[in-house]
């Protein structure tokens, strides 16, 4: 049924997640040029991985409305700062 068909025409809203990681990806790459972020991170990769638990987060929050996606991301985001390279 869709075989040979781009995804951004059977789901139009692949356009719209496209430009928003585009999007938080340019705001990683200037993050970095300011020295806010570690160089060596693929801004397009961290970009993808932030979206992908924001979505992930939205859909357990329709499963479960007492899931809190904020205490979750701040355990992810301390874990990460005590993280050493």
């Amino acid at each position: 049924m869709y075989e040979g068909r781009k995804v951004s025409v059977v789901f139009p809203a692949y356009n719209e997640a496209a430009g928003i990681e585009a999007a938080v990806a340019e705001s990683i790459e200037r993050a970095q040029l300011a020295g806010e972020l570690p160089a060596d991170i693929d801004p397009r990769l961290l970009a993808e991985s932030l979206l992908a638990f924001y979505y992930g987060a939205r859909l357990m929050s329709m499963v479960d409305p007492s899931w809190e996606p904020v205490a979750h991301f701040e355990v992810i985001a301390e874990v990460l700062a005590r993280t050493k390279r």
